[in-house]
């Protein structure tokens, strides 16, 4: 007599941040939870988020805290890194080609540690290991940086060296956890919630610059490295992940790695539309990131303003996507990713125009508003760009390679990181700064129009209870 398979047990590493990935006996739920299926996975309509509202939330929260201290890092890095570097080299392009440095050598790293991510299996889970180990070597290089500018150029080249491999080691693990525990439907909102608290991070490091350089300019530094170790601790210690993943990935469909999912890409075998929506993130991030790597330059160079006021303007432009941020999730929800993506490309533009006419204008260094209401319309812009573009993009990715997609995500995106702050740089030599900023106005045009014309990227309806949507383990409904 053949006896019936016993009931799998709870795996011991079932924890709030992904409680709907952990088997149970079928039939059994756990308390507040409805319409268990027959793998034993709960399933819960929107509707039904009532009760778990406050787990919800509590995981975006601890989500978002890896992004805020991804985002504490680079405004402070691409700020004043760039001032240091003119200290010693006076061409824009060679300067341009070192800022570039972090998306160069996060081109195969970064993606290639997502994908690595993907069948990870240790008893902390499969993302968190690389935050735990990655974040303190980046502190660590981070407050080393104003000691390297004193002792030279070459000792200020290894410390951004250093810094950015130890970004790019943790930054797409942290980023796919996101898809990994919030269903299709909820990810505009979510990663609205993430953004947010990313955008926190980034007012708080321009926050540090513009009151705490005037005073010692060590200290924003070593304030962004304090935050990105108190990170990692509560990742360490307050996150566990299920040390296997659970609920819906076939093993004929384990994760196949980042070149497998590119190769998949470039013979059209996987949705051809993902190639668009690439394209846009591509030309949107190489207008952000050249504008942003420049724009501290242009603000003492070309109008006058000291550094504290530079940075804190820039706080303009972080602020909008703490004002919109939700709304833009929300508003992704209502209209679609791809016409936000697209109002948003349109209003960035805008606010860039805005902000050359500003400093045409004249005496900004005494009346700074009008260049800060810019910068707050081009925020506005960029924040209903960077909610929608990763979930339309995950939105794409066959079951089981979150952290591959994730990888192609900063791939095009750091490539554009590459290109534009040379590029620009070499416009500036050339023709002016009317060149850099006709180039980004034209960039983020190109990039809302191919946004527009991008298929599938929508979020699936929510499913029944007891089903799934078939798009792998994010697309559990908690």
């Amino acid at each position: 007599m053949v006896r019936p398979p016993r009931p799998r047990k709870l795996p011991v590493r079932c924890s709030i941040l992904s409680p709907s990935r952990c088997r149970r006996p079928a039939g059994r739920n756990l308390p507040g939870q409805k319409g268990m299926g027959s793998a034993g996975i709960a399933i819960v309509r929107q509707k039904e988020w009532k009760g778990g509202a406050p787990v919800f939330w509590l995981r975006v929260f601890l989500l978002g805290l890896g992004f805020m201290s991804i985002s504490v890092v680079w405004p402070l890095y691409d700020s004043f890194v760039t001032l240091y570097y003119q200290e010693w080299i006076a061409s824009g392009l060679v300067v341009g080609l070192l800022m570039a440095m972090d998306n160069f050598l996060g081109l195969t790293l970064q993606p290639y540690v997502g994908a690595l991510s993907d069948q990870t299996r240790t008893r902390l889970g499969r993302r968190v290991p690389y935050l735990a180990a990655g974040a303190p070597v980046a502190a660590l290089f981070l407050a080393l940086i104003p000691f390297a500018r004193e002792a030279g150029l070459w000792p200020l080249v290894g410390a951004a060296v250093g810094l950015n491999l130890a970004m790019a080691s943790f930054r797409s693990p942290t980023v796919a956890l996101m898809p990994d525990v919030i269903p299709p439907h909820l990810r505009s909102q979510a990663n609205g919630i993430i953004n947010w608290m990313g955008a926190l991070g980034g007012a708080l490091a321009f926050l540090m610059a513009s009151q705490l350089y005037p005073r010692d300019p060590r200290l924003p530094f070593f304030g962004a490295a304090g935050l990105l170790v108190a990170v990692a601790l509560v990742f360490l210690f307050g996150i566990r992940e299920p040390a296997e993943p659970q609920g819906g990935v076939p093993e004929e469909e384990r994760p196949q790695g980042l070149w497998a999912a590119a190769r998949s890409l470039a013979r059209g075998l996987v949705d051809p539309q993902a190639r668009r929506l690439l394209l846009a993130v591509a030309f949107w991030s190489g207008a952000f990131q050249g504008t942003s790597t420049w724009f501290t330059t242009f603000a003492t160079q070309h109008l006058g303003m000291d550094e504290g006021g530079a940075t804190f303007s820039l706080l303009f432009f972080t602020g909008a996507l703490l004002l919109f941020a939700l709304p833009a999730g929300w508003l992704g929800g209502r209209i679609g990713r791809r016409p936000t993506m697209a109002m948003g490309a349109a209003l960035m533009a805008l606010g860039v125009a805005a902000v050359w006419l500003a400093g045409s204008a004249g005496a900004v260094a005494d009346n700074p508003w009008p260049l800060r209401l810019a910068l707050l319309v081009a925020g506005t812009g960029h924040s209903l760009m960077v909610v929608q573009a990763y979930p339309a993009l995950v939105q794409l990715a066959p079951p089981g390679q979150t952290g591959a997609y994730t990888g192609l995500y900063y791939i095009v995106s750091q490539m554009g990181g590459i290109l534009a702050p040379p590029f620009f740089g070499q416009l500036r030599d050339s023709v002016g700064w009317a060149g850099v900023f006709t180039a980004t106005v034209v960039f983020l045009l190109f990039a809302g129009t191919t946004a527009l014309t991008v298929r599938g990227a929508e979020a699936l309806p929510v499913p029944a209870p007891g089903q799934t949507d078939g798009r792998g383990p994010g697309s559990a409904v908690f």
